[in-house]
């Protein structure tokens, strides 16, 4: 079950703003409060759209370049991978394939869909926008 996260409030999407607008932190200010006085989106939906960026821009480079080679092998990973011992198991793909969920995409679809530029643009903006353009309402 979710916990409902307008109240709860996320650490760097939260207090930044929080600082920006000189409100302390002792005030219990929500999410969606500061949310409606910034009219920003969350930071996490603008990481979220410079990773997808970045996956098409690495899916639309010519094969033969080396990150292009290194992201084409991990989505054919050998059957019995296994992380070293000390290594995050979330790897950067997982939190793509991760991102791409929300768009109802996996990640093969993703990689077809990215090496196209123009396509891309079009899936991943409207979902996640541009979070950087952020205004206080007066």
């Amino acid at each position: 079950m979710k916990q409902d996260t307008s109240k709860t409030p996320r650490c760097f999407g939260y207090l930044v703003p929080l600082k920006i607008l000189s409100i302390p932190y002792t005030r219990h200010t929500t999410n969606d409060t500061v949310q409606s006085i910034t009219t920003c989106s969350p930071v996490s939906g603008w990481v979220k759209s410079l990773q997808l960026s970045f996956f098409g821009h690495v899916a639309s480079t010519a094969p033969g370049e080396d990150h292009h080679r290194n992201i084409a092998a991990a989505l054919r990973p050998p059957a019995a991978c296994r992380r070293p011992v000390g290594r995050p198991s979330t790897t950067w793909m997982r939190t793509v394939d991760d991102d791409l969920q929300s768009l109802n995409f996996g990640v093969h679809r993703a990689w077809r869909k990215a090496r196209d530029r123009d396509v891309w643009h079009q899936v991943v903006t409207p979902q996640y926008g541009n979070a950087c353009h952020c205004r206080v309402r007066q």
